[in-house]
């Protein structure tokens, strides 16, 4: 039989920075924070999910351009942490991170 195969697509972890330079550190391993660092957006929203998609923690309409997210009360274990502009609720960023 013939075999069908869609466009080859690339998945890197890590933000994709969409004009903004956003950082995130530490991450691998991330233990009791991290710190959260953007450039282009002024007011922003992170949301923090956990492996399956569920969402751990929220912080909306944060105005500095700098946030330390407290994991303190996270299990040990992988999460992915979304950074929104909270006018358009467009995706800026995306990591993913292991939490120690």
């Amino acid at each position: 039989g013939s075999h069908n195969y869609s466009e080859t697509q690339s998945v890197r972890y890590g933000f994709v920075p969409n004009n903004s330079e956003i950082s995130v550190y530490p991450t691998n391993p991330a233990k009791e924070e991290i710190n959260v660092e953007w450039k282009n957006n002024d007011v922003v929203k992170i949301v923090l999910y956990d492996i399956n998609g569920k969402v751990v923690k929220a912080y909306n309409n944060i105005h500095s351009h700098r946030y330390k997210v407290d994991l303190r009360n996270l299990q040990k274990g992988v999460y992915i942490l979304k950074l929104f502009d909270q006018k358009t609720n467009q995706q800026i960023g995306l990591t993913k991170f292991y939490k120690e």
